[in-house]
């Protein structure tokens, strides 16, 4: 009988050893353990060099999306696996953004969608995930490695609606 305490008391132990090391292990990417911070968009963006032009307009004030910016992110991450775990630590959060991106019809006869709300992120310093890709201009500073990207997610789903990259530092949005 008393061996079976013992035995429990062991089990128990290794349990909680098991959740005590799975809460500590740190998340999988550099970029997993950036904070993510939500913020108001206030002014309209137009993309840079790609055609048909991408524009992203700020969500109206009452407009929520059903999906939060965190989940979003989560499953997008748990998505991509390993593809971002060499992103450099950064203290820095990643800006998110809830807006309407559209883009104008080729013809240009007609305005542009009004959008459907996506979040929009601003991930820094992530590895640049083609073979051999090189932004058009100036190379960035030395100091700042890697490719920044925009990456719009479906604010309803969570699905993977557009990305946008380029070397790091380079302007990828202006005000439209």
């Amino acid at each position: 009988m008393w061996w079976t305490l013992i035995l429990a008391g062991v089990l128990v132990l290794l349990v909680l050893l098991v959740i005590v090391w799975a809460a500590s292990r740190p998340d999988g990417s550099a970029l997993a353990r950036r904070p993510v911070v939500v913020r108001h968009l206030d002014h309209s963006l137009v993309s840079l060099g790609s055609y048909p032009r991408t524009y992203v307009d700020p969500a109206e004030t009452t407009a929520r999306a059903d999906l939060p910016a965190a989940v979003a992110f989560k499953g997008w991450l748990q998505l991509v696996g390993d593809s971002y775990d060499n992103a450099r630590d950064s203290s820095k959060p990643i800006e998110v953004y809830l807006v309407r991106r559209s883009q104008p019809p080729r013809a240009q006869l007609k305005p542009p969608s009004p959008g459907h709300l996506e979040w929009m992120f601003r991930l820094t310093s992530v590895p640049c995930l083609e073979a051999g890709f090189q932004a058009p201009g100036p190379a960035p500073p030395v100091d700042r490695d890697g490719c920044d990207e925009y990456l719009f997610l479906d604010a309803s789903s969570g699905s993977t609606s557009a990305g946008f990259g380029t070397k790091a530092g380079q302007a990828l949005f202006i005000p439209a």
